[in-house]
């Protein structure tokens, strides 16, 4: 009996090859399919695209509507509304009409062609299959639709379908399990959000994971860029990383982070939606699993992995595209003055103007580096937080300072300044005449480091005995006055 069914469903879908249909649709009964979940597949037949295709195909939810599950799963993967064909005509003359290829490989991702009829191989696990299909005589409680494994043998034998006749391969790789996201952008800028809870997801070092409080901030700020081949790259603003599959691991659990542009599939992500539920799902493009947060939980600091689709929470996202989003220029350059002659040994507070920071997300800082006369770094201070910085020079020269303007929101976001030389000479003196009297009481060196002829204080009724760096003992009636200063005065 099952043989002659099938017998009668090839000649019902090679009539729908050569007119339109106008026949009243079988509704369906709203249960769902049957063994949903199996392999990590999940198919809801209760929403678009099965039940606008089965608005004008009088086969839909039937025990012969193989040919309308089968376009309408092959439109739910790709995103190409595809016309319903037979296996045998899909198989032999319509598989190219939309790029598609055909062989006999079993592969995840294809159309299994019989004579009588098609199924949709969702993925391959050694020698078993996993496979979808409408009009199962077995499952008529569930509208004739099932997800179940199969042996390749099986897969390859044709049994009650028919003739084997080779695979249809609708996927250039493999195929997300849900719809792509229709009216997506080629280039845009967004969040992702976890849409339980609303939470952000954010770089932390090479790792992605939620975000413990939503900031404006391009760790947790993502540009999406389409390829060719339909999927995004997406780049973590901060830096430019790729959110990437973590050496390319494809299993439950593998790593997902960030790296480096490689050109790999595991780099690329496709854009999937659940329009039943409403949330985005990313897929990579090197495998059939998806982005999901680590045991589940939806908290800061959890960790983003790979993992079966299950529609969970924890692989429910929102991207929440930033409309008119800008970048900030990167930082006006600064210097110091030109022409600083600086005491040696002594704090100096080193300034120069302020590079102005008026973008939502520009915070500046800054780095100072100083130079020796050998272009050897004596210095450097990072992230100083305001337009000057205090800084010891040891001993007299020639250095060069740099000021470098940094927005640390961003990962070498900076601009280098210009080397700026400064001449450090001694310290200046002051005269401690001991309780006598002279005049200036402070003396500047010269530009070579020299005092000059210090003056002679005078004291009544004693006799100058000579300036000291320290107090020094005298005859009576003679005295000596001290030096306060780094170096000893020289002429």
């Amino acid at each position: 009996m099952k043989k002659r069914l099938l017998s009668i469903l090839l000649v019902f879908c090679m009539a729908l090859t050569l007119l339109p249909f106008s026949a009243s649709a079988n509704a369906s009964n709203g249960n769902p399919i049957a063994g949903n979940g199996t392999g990590g597949i999940y198919i809801n037949i209760n929403a678009a695209p099965f039940t606008t295709y089965a608005q004008n195909c009088a086969i839909a939810y039937g025990p012969q509507g193989c040919t309308w599950f089968a376009a309408s799963r092959v439109c739910q993967l790709t995103g190409i509304q595809v016309t319903i064909w037979s296996g045998e005509n899909w198989y032999n003359y319509h598989y190219a009409d939309y790029g598609f290829t055909r062989g006999s490989t079993p592969r995840a991702h294809a159309l299994a062609c019989y004579s009588g009829h098609v199924a949709v191989v969702e993925a391959i696990n050694g020698n078993t299959a996993i496979i979808s299909e409408g009009g199962n005589l077995d499952y008529a409680a569930n509208n004739y639709c099932v997800i179940r494994e199969v042996s390749l043998a099986s897969l390859t034998s044709g049994g009650g379908g028919g003739s084997f006749l080779g695979f249809v391969y609708f996927g250039s790789g493999d195929v997300p399990p849900l719809p792509l996201m229709q009216g997506a952008a080629d280039d845009f800028y967004a969040a992702i959000i976890m849409q339980d809870g609303w939470k952000h997801l954010t770089a932390n070092g090479d790792n992605v994971e939620i975000a413990s409080a939503n900031l404006n901030d391009p760790k947790q700020h993502w540009h999406f860029q389409k390829q060719s081949n339909g999927r995004y790259l997406i780049s973590n603003e901060y830096d430019g990383r790729y959110l990437d599959c973590t050496g390319a691991n494809s299993e439950n659990g593998a790593n997902v982070g960030l790296c480096g542009f490689s050109g790999s599939n595991a780099q690329e992500w496709w854009l999937c939606y659940d329009y039943n539920n409403w949330f985005a799902v990313l897929c990579p493009g090197h495998c059939n699993r998806v982005l999901d947060a680590t045991g589940g939980a939806i908290e800061g600091g959890v960790n983003m992995q790979l993992w079966d689709y299950n529609g969970s929470k924890a692989q429910q996202l929102n991207i929440y595209v930033m409309d008119n989003y800008s970048k900030p220029a990167k930082p006006a350059a600064t210097k110091i003055a030109s022409g600083l002659t600086i005491p040696a040994g002594q704090p100096y507070e080193l300034t120069w103007p302020a590079s102005p920071a008026d973008h939502a997300l520009d915070r500046r800082t800054y780095n100072v580096r100083v130079f020796d006369t050998d272009g050897n770094d004596v210095h450097t201070a990072l992230g100083v937080e305001t337009n000057s910085y205090t800084y010891t020079f040891p001993e007299t020269g020639t250095y060069d300072v740099r000021i470098t303007s940094v927005n640390d929101m961003y990962s070498y976001y900076l601009t280098v300044g210009e080397k700026v030389p400064v001449t450090v000479v001694p310290a200046a003196i002051t005269l401690d005449p001991n309780g006598g009297a002279v005049s200036p009481t402070t003396i500047q060196p010269t530009a070579d480091g020299k005092y000059g002829e210090l003056p002679t204080p005078t004291r009544p009724g004693y006799v100058f005995g000579g300036w000291f760096t320290a107090e020094k003992p005298n005859g009576e009636g003679a005295f000596g006055a001290s030096i306060q200063a780094t170096d000893s005065a020289s002429k």
